[in-house]
């Protein structure tokens, strides 16, 4: 039989144990969104990159004598 300190101590392991699992599910879920962003900021600097190249590729172009662009 337990007296009321023991089921005290009962009910805030149980709060605890309740908050360890929200924090894991947050931390997780933190980490995956993490990965997310990164990739995105990969993927707009490599379009970054891109654009910056084919605006150099036009700029080369546009000097050509006699090409007009179409």
């Amino acid at each position: 039989c337990l007296d009321e300190v023991q089921l005290a101590l009962h009910d805030e392991l149980r709060t605890l144990r309740q908050a360890e699992s929200s924090l894991t599910k947050t931390c997780t879920d933190s980490a995956e969104q993490l990965r997310l962003l990164r990739a995105a900021k990969y993927q707009l600097e490599k379009d970054a990159a891109d654009k910056a190249k084919a605006a150099e590729i036009d700029g080369s172009t546009a000097e050509i004598p006699g090409l007009t662009n179409a």
